[in-house]
C-alpha cells in the first residue's frame, strides 16, 4: 500500500521588524507518495524516482518510489520601506515615494541549519576555518554543520536521494552545499529562495566571481539569482614541466593536439611510469566534441549528441590514443598483475599532458615529490582552431525552509560570506579546489605570476565549457560513463558506445528523474 508523506514550506520570513508587510508568491506543496520497494541497484540507485505531474507516477516496474511534486502558490511576507526620492524636474522640483522591498528579518536568537558533504581532508578544514571566519563576524548566529545529512534514511549515495528524504522528513537544512547535478531540478520546483534582492543590498554582481559557464552565479529562471557560487571546479590544460625542461620542450601558443602527440611518442616511457596523456574520462571526450565544433556537446541544453559525426570523432580520438598509439594507460593498467595499484598520479609526475588545476593541495602534492608543472595554451583542434577547457562550480543554495524558520536573511548573509574574498583565500591556503572570487583567483595571493601562467587560466574563460545545467545531467553521465570506461578498457566499440549513450540520454529524459532505476542504470549492449 503506498504511503503518502506531505510537507509544506514558505518561501518568506516571519514577522518584520518594521515598515510595511506586502504579500509575494512562492509557496510549494512537496508531496512524496512512496511505493513498495524494489530490488536495491548499485550504490545511489536505490530505485527510487522523482517526477513531475501524473507523468512521475507511471515509473518502471520495481521502483522502490514516485515522487509527484505539486505547485501551488502562497504569499510570503517581505518588507517593504518607503523613500522618498527627489526628482528635479525644471521649472519645478518634485518629491515622490518609492517602495523598495527588501528581505524582511526577525528577532532573537538565530540557528542556521548548513547542510554539506565537505566533511574529509582539505574540504573538511576549509568548512571548519570558514564557519570560525562567520562565527567572528556573527557571533549572535549559531551554525549547526551537518555532514551528508540524509544519507542514512535514503541508503544511498545519491545526492538527490537524500534531498528527497530530508524534505519528505521535514529536516531539510537552510543551507545546502552538496552537489550542482541537483541545481536545476530543484530550482525548477521552488525549493530555494531567490537571492536577488540581497545581491543588491550587498551591492553583489556576477562579474566579481569568476565565470560560471553553466550557470553564472546559478540562475534560474528569468536572471533571478537562486545560489552563490562557492568553489571552482577549473581545469587546464598542464604539463610535465620537469620532464620536458630536460627534453628543451616548451609548449607555446600555437600548439595543436598533434604537436601533444608527437611530443607524447617522442618522451613517454611507460615501462618507467610515464606517459604522454592520463587515462582518459568522460570530460576528455566532452571536451573534445566542443573542440572539433559541435554545439556544445549538448540538444538544446538537455542532452549530447553522442551518436554523431562529432560525437563518434570525438570518442575515435581519445580510443585511438588508449589503444592504437598507446599514449595512456587503459583503466585495467593502473594495476600491478597481483592487483595492486601501480600509484600513479599527475602530481607525481607520471603523465606529460593532463588537466588539472594547481590547487594549494595540489602544490604540496609536487613539492613532496619534487616536481614541476606548469600551465600550457589548450591546444587547437588542427581542423578549426578552436579550443576548450573544463570548467565548473558547486553553488551554495538558501532553501525555502529558511524563510519558513526565519533565518533567510542570516541564511543568504552566510552564502555571501562563503562566496566572499576573505572565504576565498582561505580556500586558496588550505583547499584542493579553485578560489571563486575573481579578484582573489587572478592575484599572486592564489597563483604567483612569476611561477604560474595564471594568464592563460584566465584566458581560458573564453572557451571554458560545463554542462550541468541540464536538468538531468547526473543520471545521464551515471548511465553513460560505464560504457566509456568498457571502451577504454576495450570491451567495446566508441561507435557502439555513442550509440548506446545517446539511447540512454533519451530514456532518461524522458523519464524526468534524477534518479532512475537501478534497470536503466545497469542497461548493456544488446
Amino acid at each position: 500500500m503506498a504511503r503518502v508523506i506531505r510537507r509544506r514550506y514558505l518561501g518568506g520570513a516571519a514577522a518584520a521588524l518594521g515598515g510595511v508587510l506586502a504579500a509575494a508568491c512562492g509557496e510549494i506543496e512537496i508531496r512524496y507518495v512512496q511505493g513498495p520497494a524494489g530490488p536495491a541497484g548499485p550504490a545511489g540507485a536505490q530505485g527510487e524516482r522523482g517526477a513531475t505531474g501524473a507523468a512521475g507516477a507511471k515509473g518502471a516496474a520495481g521502483a522502490a518510489g514516485q515522487t509527484i511534486v505539486v505547485e501551488k502558490e502562497k504569499p510570503v511576507v517581505v518588507e517593504k520601506e518607503v523613500v522618498k526620492e527627489v526628482v528635479v524636474e525644471k521649472p519645478v522640483v518634485i518629491t515622490k515615494e518609492v517602495v523598495v522591498e527588501k528581505p524582511a528579518q526577525t528577532g532573537g536568537p538565530k540557528n542556521i541549519i548548513f547542510d554539506t558533504d565537505w566533511g574529509e581532508g582539505t574540504r573538511a578544514e576549509v568548512i571548519k576555518r570558514a564557519m570560525e571566519y562567520y562565527n567572528s563576524l556573527h557571533p549572535e548566529v549559531t551554525v549547526d554543520v551537518r555532514i551528508d545529512a540524509g544519507a542514512e534514511q535514503a541508503k544511498s549515495g545519491s545526492v538527490f536521494a537524500r534531498t528527497a528524504v530530508l524534505i519528505a522528513a521535514d529536516d531539510m537544512g537552510d543551507l545546502f552545499l552538496w552537489a550542482g547535478y541537483v541545481f536545476v531540478y530543484w530550482a525548477k520546483r521552488g525549493l530555494f529562495a531567490d537571492l536577488t534582492p540581497f545581491m543588491k543590498q550587498w551591492g553583489r554582481t556576477r562579474d566579481m566571481y569568476i565565470g560560471a559557464p553553466q550557470h553564472q552565479i546559478w540562475p534560474y529562471p528569468n536572471g533571478k539569482i537562486w545560489g552563490l557560487p562557492f568553489q571552482g571546479g577549473t581545469s587546464d590544460w598542464m604539463y610535465n614541466k620537469s620532464v620536458l625542461d630536460r627534453h628543451g620542450i616548451e609548449p607555446d601558443e600555437n600548439w595543436t593536439f598533434d604537436d601533444m602527440l608527437d611530443v607524447a611518442n617522442q618522451v613517454q616511457e611507460p615501462d618507467n611510469g610515464l606517459w604522454g596523456f592520463e587515462s582518459p574520462e568522460f570530460h576528455n571526450v566532452l571536451l573534445t566534441m566542443y573542440n572539433i565544433g559541435g554545439e556544445k556537446g549538448t540538444n538544446n541544453g538537455e542532452k549530447y549528441l553522442f551518436d554523431t559525426p562529432v560525437g563518434h570523432q570525438a570518442m575515435q580520438f581519445w580510443e585511438d590514443i588508449v589503444h592504437k598509439q598507446r599514449l595512456a594507460p587503459r583503466p585495467q593498467d593502473h594495476q600491478t598483475a597481483d592487483g595492486k595499484s601501480q600509484g600513479w598520479s599527475r602530481w607525481r609526475g607520471n603523465y606529460l599532458f593532463w588537466l588539472g588545476y594547481p590547487s594549494a593541495a595540489a602544490r604540496r602534492a609536487m613539492t613532496e615529490n619534487n616536481f614541476e608543472a606548469q600551465m600550457m595554451w589548450a591546444p587547437k583542434w588542427p581542423a578549426n582552431g578552436l579550443r576548450a577547457v573544463w570548467g565548473g562550480d558547486q553553488p551554495h543554495m538558501v532553501t525555502k525552509f529558511a524563510g519558513s524558520r526565519g533565518v533567510l536573511a542570516e541564511t543568504a548573509e552566510l552564502a555571501n560570506v562563503l562566496s566572499g574574498p576573505e572565504v576565498s583565500q582561505i580556500v586558496v591556503e588550505h583547499g584542493n579546489t579553485a578560489p571563486i572570487w575573481k579578484a582573489t583567483f587572478d592575484s599572486d595571493a592564489n597563483l604567483d605570476s612569476a611561477r604560474w601562467r595564471r594568464d592563460i587560466i584566465m584566458d581560458g574563460f573564453n572557451y571554458r565549457y560545463g554542462d550541468q545545467a541540464q536538468e538531468f545531467w547526473y543520471p545521464m553521465l551515471r548511465a553513460w560513463e560505464p560504457l566509456f570506461f568498457e571502451v577504454f578498457e576495450g570491451k567495446i566499440s566508441g561507435l557502439a558506445a555513442m550509440a548506446e549513450a545517446n539511447r540512454l540520454c533519451d530514456v532518461i529524459v524522458s523519464l524526468k528523474t534524477l534518479h532512475p532505476t537501478a534497470d536503466v542504470l545497469q542497461a548493456k549492449l544488446g
